[in-house]
């Protein structure tokens, strides 16, 4: 999820007054990096394992869990809002 976050701003979306300066673009690279590397970490086990093949496979059945809950939650939110249109949206920051 980090990931995504620091690409967003890499990408740079716009250019123009609001657009993120080399530095941050310079920290998100960073911080991009770290999380990858981390994740790679995750997944590949560092200590000895049984089966690494079976510890690959629990990391991401989890990993894919913990997504699916996240985009039920995120689905049913967006869901309830188009059936009950009285509730006011979340105003853009």
């Amino acid at each position: 999820m980090y990931m995504l976050l620091f690409a967003a701003i890499l990408s740079g979306g716009h250019s123009g007054p609001g657009s993120a300066g080399w530095g941050i673009r310079l920290g998100a690279l960073a911080a991009f990096s770290v999380a990858l590397v981390s994740l790679i970490f995750q997944i590949v086990p560092l200590g000895e394992v049984a089966s690494p093949a079976l510890f690959a496979m629990k990391v991401t059945g989890a990993l894919a869990a913990i997504y699916g809950v996240g985009t039920y939650l995120c689905w049913r939110g967006t869901c309830r809002l188009t059936l009950r249109p009285s509730i006011p949206p979340i105003p853009a920051a």
